[in-house]
């Protein structure tokens, strides 16, 4: 039987890393809008989101090319 994170979902880690790069991505934003010349924008946000979704595709395209994971 399952137990840990895996058994809750089997995409865990990367509901975890989407989750992390958008939790620090909003405190990146915030805290950009309180120093003076700088401003807090969705733009972004997005581009981090972004980038979290294309690391995340390089790490699953290497681990299928190394026969970590099944197709």
């Amino acid at each position: 039987m399952a137990t840990g994170l895996r058994a809750l979902h089997p995409r865990w880690p990367v509901i975890l890393v989407l989750a992390v790069v958008i939790g620090i991505g909003c405190l990146a934003e915030v805290v950009q809008a309180w120093i003076p010349g700088r401003d807090a924008s969705f733009v972004d946000l997005a581009a981090d989101l972004g980038g979290a979704v294309l690391g995340l595709c390089v790490v699953a395209l290497a681990m299928r090319l190394c026969n970590i994971i099944r197709p």
